[in-house]
């Protein structure tokens, strides 16, 4: 689908790692709840943090952008890694964000870049997809 309503109707899920609508066939329900309980994650409106957005709404998918945390950004791409590799392994799909390599070019950069002084500072905007499965 093109917009939240169209992907709920199609039985897609949002997933919050990758913040997309994926369909059920390359949506990873245990890795989504490994993240979740992995750190106290946080979602905020602007990127000064001061309009935060709870889980629930997060969960919803219905906002299209929103910023987080550096260490979120690093950790997504950790949570990307993993998803693939377990799709991998387990003769799943993956979707089509995780597949592309500018992806995973990207997060090698990002993880092997220098870190801020706090890793909690609000510096990475993400932004809603929809995305099919891949391979």
């Amino acid at each position: 689908g093109a917009t939240a309503s169209e992907a709920r109707s199609f039985g897609c899920r949002f997933d919050v790692m990758s913040f997309s609508w994926l369909p059920p066939a390359c949506y990873d329900d245990l890795l989504v709840n490994d993240f979740l309980a992995s750190e106290p994650w946080e979602w905020f409106l602007d990127p000064l943090g001061t309009q935060p957005v709870p889980l629930e709404t997060v969960q919803k998918g219905d906002v299209a952008q929103m910023y987080v945390s550096w260490r979120y950004h690093k950790v997504h791409c950790v949570f990307m890694w993993k998803k693939m590799h377990r799709a991998l392994e387990n003769g799943h799909i993956i979707d089509a964000y995780i597949i592309n390599y500018n992806h995973t070019n990207h997060c090698s950069n990002m993880l092997i870049m220098t870190e801020p002084a706090r890793s909690s500072s609000i510096q990475t905007i993400i932004r809603r997809k929809f995305v099919g499965c891949g391979v």
